[in-house]
């Protein structure tokens, strides 16, 4: 896939929001009140990991469709609409434009809360594995000519659920669900171990135990960088 001038969207959480950015209504109307962590105070918005596919990829951003405290499933802060609802909205309405390129970015929510059960491929949607695929299948028919790219979740120390995952049993899991879906859907799966993360040098990485750091954004965009180019060498 050459990425110079391909557009691409994002349907994330707090990870990948930034000020002006994910609530930019004049892209998609329903994007302007999303919730946003990322502004200038935390770093520079082309130091995030999605803005350098623009900087240094040649990319361009359709729509960045991420809420700060969304979750896949019914979250408790308020993220039942991502499957159910927000996966529709990464398109550029104003401008009549379709992403080439979706990367879904999501979990984390999930499994700092843990709301729901993880659940296996082919689970019912009372489980994460469940809403995710559903999810993830509403995207690949609505957006056929897209790469779906899905992005695993990091290790954190953010909650006393996720302090409790030191081995990362239970992140595995997550993740483990994340690529079933993109097999059942023909999506390619990122995993964001090759950003070389993990839980003993995650606090490195992280502005507070959950949200990256500049370095922390350097390290997913390398990684999500050489997945898409190892994507297109396999084509």
């Amino acid at each position: 896939m050459e990425t110079q001038g391909r557009s691409f969207s994002i349907l994330g959480d707090s990870i990948s929001t930034y000020h002006g950015y994910s609530n930019d209504a004049s892209r998609h109307p329903a994007t302007g009140s999303n919730a946003v962590a990322y502004g200038p105070s935390k770093m520079r918005v082309t130091e995030t990991w999605w803005y350098r596919l623009i900087s240094c990829d040649g990319m361009r951003l359709c729509v960045n469709n991420s809420y700060s405290g969304s979750c896949v499933g019914h979250g408790r802060e308020g993220g039942a609409d991502t499957y159910r609802v927000r996966w529709q909205y990464l398109s550029d309405e104003t401008h009549g434009i379709s992403p080439d390129c979706i990367f879904v970015f999501m979990g984390a929510n999930d499994y700092k809360n843990g709301d729901m059960p993880v659940g296996e491929a082919g689970s019912g949607e009372d489980t994460f594995a469940g809403c995710y695929a559903r999810m993830l299948r509403r995207i690949c028919a609505a957006y056929p000519q897209a790469d779906v790219f899905c992005m695993s979740v990091l290790p954190n120390r953010f909650t006393e659920r996720t302090r409790r995952d030191e081995a990362g049993g239970l992140l595995a899991r997550y993740n483990a669900a994340i690529a079933g879906a993109c097999g059942l859907c023909g999506a390619s799966f990122i995993d964001l171990a090759d950003t070389g993360i993990n839980y003993e040098n995650c606090p490195d990485y992280y502005l507070d135990g959950l949200h990256p750091n500049v370095r922390g954004m350097e390290k997913i965009y390398l990684a999500v960088s050489a997945h898409i180019r190892e994507y297109e060498r396999k084509r």
